[in-house]
């Protein structure tokens, strides 16, 4: 397990800008200063002295290639900026790497199940790619909750992992349209219906064997900790960066 570098200001240094839908970008960056950090951790992307954070979406590797998904929105001015300045190609100030939200921890739990929403996913995506890497033998589950079908990206590339690993296991959420059949073209990934912790709920009826994180808006998160809770989950194996601003059920 690599020992996180102490949080530093560096730069990254624009690879790659692309659409995962209509209203998400993934952008892949070279650090200029080499950094090691864990699965789950996070970064700041400081545009005219303002720090403004997004989960880190790989996981570590020596080519100090990392990715980020940006959700843009017409609501949302912040995001619209931070886009502007990765498509005038310049490089950026990063402050990295921040939160203790990390994997691989300390415990042995049959189950780690992580439960996202919307571009929560990222996170999700980190720790998917550290315990391929790692050959874990426990079980790993995804929980992914987006509105709408068209909310999520990287489908073909959960298919693939859900076919080459047989303790990954992908579960897509739609909160809205709920009285629809919508399908995704890939066999392995169905589509349930519901808030995404609820889903889990029916699958773990007991989490006395889990750990989880959990990646979304601070309700997102709050709700799942209180009713997780309820089903037998140790708060101390329940994870999340909002715990850093919000008290975690005791």
């Amino acid at each position: 397990m690599e020992t996180p570098s102490p949080a530093i200001i560096t730069e990254g240094e624009l690879i790659s800008l692309e659409h995962l839908n209509t209203t998400t970008y993934q952008v892949k960056m070279k650090l200029q200063t080499p950094t090691v950090f864990s699965a789950g951790q996070y970064l700041e992307l400081i545009l005219q002295e303002k720090g403004y954070p997004f989960s880190i979406a790989s996981h570590y590797n020596e080519e100090q290639i990392i990715e980020l998904h940006i959700g843009v929105s017409s609501k949302n001015s912040a995001s619209q900026s931070i886009i502007q300045h990765f498509q005038s190609g310049n490089t950026t100030k990063i402050k990295m790497p921040l939160g203790q939200c990390t994997f691989p921890t300390a415990s042995a739990k049959e189950n780690t199940i992580l439960i996202a929403a919307a571009t929560g996913f990222a996170q999700a995506k980190s720790i998917i790619g550290k315990f391929i890497e790692a050959k874990h033998n426990t079980s790993l589950h995804l929980y992914w909750g987006c509105r709408q079908l068209n909310d999520f990206y990287l489908l073909e590339d959960l298919d693939r992992l859900s076919k080459e690993y047989p303790n990954f296991h992908c579960n897509l959420v739609v909160s809205d349209d709920m009285n629809s059949e919508q399908k995704t073209p890939y066999e392995s990934l169905s589509i349930q219906y519901g808030l995404v912790h609820n889903i889990a709920l029916k699958d773990f009826p007991n989490f006395d064997q889990c750990q989880v994180f959990l990646s979304g808006s601070q309700n997102m998160v709050t709700s799942a900790a209180k009713d997780l809770k309820q089903h037998g989950l140790e708060m101390v194996h329940c994870h999340s960066d909002m715990f850093e601003f919000i008290d975690k059920p005791i």
